[in-house]
């Protein structure tokens, strides 16, 4: 193993964002940045909807490498009728 290694936290087993996003979850639980299937289970919508949603950017997202990521803050807008 290499020093590089070793040094990086273990992070497969401590609980680091392994939180359930359904529909029932409140609001104030939700992480700053929904993953896509997070937010996919939170309003109830289909993998390819989603993906469509962002591809027409209809939904303001942010990419990490090729992991993608919307803001809980949008979500808030939406449901305050901003």
């Amino acid at each position: 193993m290499s020093q590089r290694t070793r040094m990086l936290p273990d992070v497969r087993n401590t609980g680091a964002h392994l939180m359930t996003v359904t529909r029932n979850t409140p609001f104030e639980e939700l992480p700053e940045w929904l993953t896509t299937e997070e937010f996919r289970a939170y309003w109830g919508l289909g993998r390819s909807t989603v993906y469509d949603l962002i591809r027409r950017n209809e939904v303001p997202h942010k990419k990490f490498g090729r992991i993608i990521r919307i803001p809980r803050a949008w979500i808030e807008n939406c449901e305050n009728g901003a």
